[in-house]
């Protein structure tokens, strides 16, 4: 396996939103000391420093990838004007299968098109990529504007934007497709757990600030940071470079605490759709 040690310190040690809680003299001297170098050592060395920043071998990005199987995304009509939409996390290195996740969104959500009130479930969502998801449920939005990163290593903010045109992060088209259906949900309840993490989180934090709008369930597992790749020989490495923030700038270094506290989020959010 070839990986440069030092490239990874420096990496690490310029974009990490951690960075400034690392010991870099004794991070450097036990890295540089550890003779087997592997995926199981350099993931353990990324745990040092936080608890979402991982490595992959660059294979997975060079056509050799594991075929991954989209999530289903599930319906519920709860009652004459509830619906539900769950949507599970789902990671993959291949574009087209976020494609096929988005539509599988847009034409779920289709389906509770009459229903007067909506219950988006985050519960199991354990991350992925964000950006279809955004795209996918851009009709429920009252903002074009619904969250910012955060870095310690540029001074600018990225917005999180979702136009006519796609998904942007600031000036960075992130997907090429948006859903431009028309919706006309008065309220909407948003499910998360203790599972509900990274991406999950994002999706959740974007609809803070929106009135019609309120979180139930149990706090989020706190990978609230945004993930960026880089290449260092046979290895990627996912890092933590920057924290999710809301459309009010608000920040969530401890994952997001709904308004709810409940263990029967539906049951208490359909309580207060009905209200």
């Amino acid at each position: 396996m070839t990986f440069d040690k030092e490239k990874f310190i420096g990496v690490v040690k310029q974009h990490s939103y951690f960075r400034d809680s690392i010991n870099w003299t004794n991070f450097r001297k036990k890295l540089l000391k550890t003779k087997k170098i592997n995926l199981e050592t350099i993931n353990a060395f990324l745990k040092q420093i936080d608890k979402h920043s991982f490595a992959i071998e660059r294979y997975r990005k060079s056509g050799k990838e594991k075929v991954f199987k989209t999530p289903k995304i599930i319906t519920k009509e709860l009652s004459e004007n509830t619906g539900l939409l769950e949507m599970p996390g789902f990671f993959t290195l291949d574009n087209k299968d976020y494609n096929k996740n988005y539509e599988d969104i847009v034409l779920s959500l289709k389906k509770l098109k009459n229903k007067k009130d909506l219950i988006l479930d985050l519960s199991k969502n354990t991350g992925g990529n964000m950006y279809p998801w955004l795209a996918a449920l851009a009709p429920l939005y009252d903002a074009e504007c619904v969250g910012y990163f955060e870095y310690k290593y540029k001074k600018t903010k990225d917005k999180w934007l979702i136009k006519k045109d796609g998904v942007y992060c600031s000036n960075k088209k992130w997907f090429k497709k948006i859903n431009k259906d028309k919706f006309s949900f008065k309220k909407i309840a948003i499910i998360v757990s203790s599972k509900t993490s990274s991406s999950g989180e994002a999706i959740a934090i974007s609809f803070r600030g929106q009135n019609n709008v309120k979180v139930f369930g149990q706090k989020t597992a706190n990978f609230t940071t945004g993930n960026e790749d880089f290449n260092n020989g046979d290895i990627t490495i996912w890092l933590s470079t920057c924290l999710m923030q809301d459309r009010k700038q608000g920040d969530y270094i401890n994952g997001v605490k709904p308004d709810i506290v409940t263990m029967n989020p539906t049951k208490d959010a359909d309580k207060w759709l009905n209200s």
